[in-house]
């Protein structure tokens, strides 16, 4: 193997599974495979020993068509670079969405025409998957290598309990508030879970003309085999007075003065306070971008035990990374899973999409 070829493969793999949110034995254990042969394979030491592992690689850390061809090239080492250098006039650029992979490199027309089947080949292998997940219609999570998967919430789909003033449009979008004011809503699975890790991903939109509160990833308290209602309006984000934990996500264009910014990450657990409304654990808010106008993806990882964390990364940047302590409200081991959402004075619709659930158990 060629010592180049490796280190870049590596380089590339950890760099996307860290984006993931995922730990290199979390992703082991996706694979089937040993925290050793994942380090060897990021430390550039070996290669994964076929095409077959490396798109399997490329499905458990969600990439996108363009990120699952750059993997796939990199493993298979066609020296693509050299080749671009000797004839840089035969093929036109990249296209924009791929020249951060090859700045001022363009294909020749056998290397443009075999990445370019790649590509194809991959936008419908992907596409292919995302449209089962969506479609599924089981009120039952099916087990699968990287644990039990949640069907995404659609219409389709009859395991998922929508309140307030939640809805789907026809894309399969599920939105939580609509563009007015003092509404709120929610999505539950409609079974209870006690779950030992738990990995989340999905993207957030929130956007409106004058955007007050948002939306929240929910673990609510299961203390019995029914969803409660949904939770308050505005600041509450459809989730207070429920207790859990939430990843909450707030835009305020006039915040609260107990607020860390305008925008920011929070989790709270549902406790109500005299002026924010919610009881947040921790907030994150410095680099992050404005949450209003704009699609965000989003990946909770969450892991049970003497002490649980919650860590979520946003837009393939770690922003919280959180150690749960003793709290009024326990960590809760056995949860309804969904999202909820509120607004208050101001008018926005928050919403998510491209929503994938998995969870293991304890045996």
């Amino acid at each position: 193997m060629d010592p180049s070829r490796g280190k870049m493969f590596g380089k590339q793999l950890q760099k996307l599974r860290v984006g993931s949110g995922l730990k290199q034995a979390e992703l082991a254990t996706q694979l089937n495979c040993s925290d050793d042969t994942v380090s060897k394979w990021e430390r550039g030491l070996r290669l994964p020993e076929n095409e077959a592992r490396v798109h399997l690689i490329a499905d458990k850390l969600d990439l996108s068509p363009d990120e699952r061809a750059h993997l796939l090239m990199l493993w298979q080492g066609e020296d693509t670079q050299r080749r671009l250098e000797r004839n840089p006039d035969e093929a036109p650029p990249l296209a924009p969405s791929t020249k951060r992979f090859y700045s001022r490199r363009v294909f020749s027309l056998r290397g443009r025409a075999l990445v370019g089947i790649g590509v194809l080949v991959a936008v419908a292998l992907l596409g292919s998957v995302t449209w089962v997940r969506l479609q599924g219609s089981s009120r039952h999570p099916s087990a699968s290598s990287g644990g039990i998967r949640i069907s995404p919430p659609s219409p389709s789909s009859t395991g998922w309990q929508l309140g307030g003033n939640a809805v789907y449009d026809s894309s399969r979008t599920l939105h939580l508030t609509t563009d007015g004011q003092s509404g709120a809503g929610s999505a539950y699975w409609s079974t209870a879970i006690s779950p030992t890790s738990l990995r989340a991903t999905f993207d957030e939109t929130i956007s409106g003309r004058d955007p007050a509160d948002g939306l929240a990833f929910d673990l609510l308290s299961a203390n019995s085999s029914r969803i409660p209602s949904t939770g308050g309006r505005g600041a509450y984000l459809g989730f207070g007075p429920n207790q859990g934990r939430a990843v909450a996500f707030v835009e305020n264009a006039r915040p609260w003065s107990c607020y860390p910014s305008d925008h920011f990450l929070g989790i709270t657990d549902g406790l109500l306070e005299p002026i924010c409304q919610l009881n947040y654990l921790i907030t994150s808010y410095k680099n992050l971008s404005a949450l209003n106008n704009a699609t965000h993806h989003v990946v909770v990882v969450v892991t049970w035990g003497s002490r649980p964390t919650i860590a979520v990364t946003f837009d393939r940047k770690q922003v919280i990374n959180y150690v749960d302590a003793d709290t009024a409200v326990p960590f809760p081991s056995h949860v309804f899973v969904g999202f909820s959402g509120g607004t208050g004075n101001g008018t926005e619709t928050g919403e998510v999409s491209n929503v994938k659930i998995t969870y293991t158990e304890g045996k």
